[in-house]
């Protein structure tokens, strides 16, 4: 039986199913490609922030975010490090706001999340309709023969269960993915939350670092005065 065949023996609910077969894979093909190059770019910008911190200093780091703006990490890390410029690293709404900004970030990994998680939830159901559509002609047929034959019953009911077969196979792998990329999404909105709450304790470290040696030279200024 050729693939042209199983669509004309399921009936109109199967060129349903292969339209969303074919959207649901578009999307994860999409997803895949998008969050790879998401995952990517987080970790080396993240990678990137913290060296030139180190090496360079924080005005630095600032131009560094803000070149990289098309990075989902660069705008929580670009708040943090414009608190330090307006000495409010100790804001306690600072947190608050890191992960609002953090929030609307991973959001823009969220498009077409529902989109695959409706043609999961919603193909079984279709498979079923169309099951259901099949049980309803194969019988309608049997009821005007005089005879009950067991082949052409169970010719009715096995085309009639072609729907029901496709429609999970088309759930079940984009059921999976959408769990997959959830878990990637999870994963990269831990890392960002992570390292914007380092950038802050670094920050808060570096700018004791400056007082302390301000106070030293002040001190040491008065003893050479004295």
């Amino acid at each position: 039986m050729t693939f042209t065949d199983i669509l004309v023996k399921g009936g109109p609910i199967m060129y349903v199913l292969l339209v969303l077969s074919v959207i649901s894979l578009a999307i994860v093909l999409y997803k895949f490609y998008e969050l790879m190059n998401a995952r990517r770019g987080v970790y080396q910008l993240i990678k990137d922030v913290f060296y030139t911190l180190e090496h360079a200093g924080p005005k630095d780091t600032q131009d560094l975010l803000h070149s990289k703006k098309n990075n989902i990490a660069s705008k929580p890390l670009l708040t943090v490090i414009n608190c330090f410029f307006e000495d409010c690293l100790c804001d306690g709404d600072l947190k608050a706001e890191v992960e609002r900004v953090g929030s609307k970030q991973i959001r823009s990994l969220e498009s077409w999340m529902r989109g695959l998680s409706s043609i999961a939830q919603l193909s079984p159901l279709l498979g079923l309709l169309g099951t259901v559509l099949g049980m309803i002609s194969a019988f309608f047929q049997l009821q005007g023969s005089e005879t009950v034959k067991a082949t052409l019953l169970a010719g009715g009911i096995w085309e009639a269960l072609l729907t029901t077969a496709c429609g999970l196979a088309v759930a079940i792998p984009s059921m999976a993915a959408f769990y997959f990329f959830e878990g990637r999404i999870d994963s990269l909105s831990s890392k960002i939350s992570s390292a914007s709450q380092e950038l802050i304790l670094d920050l808060k470290r570096l700018r004791r670092r400056k007082s302390d040696l301000f106070e030293f030279d002040l001190s040491k200024r008065r003893a050479n005065a004295v």
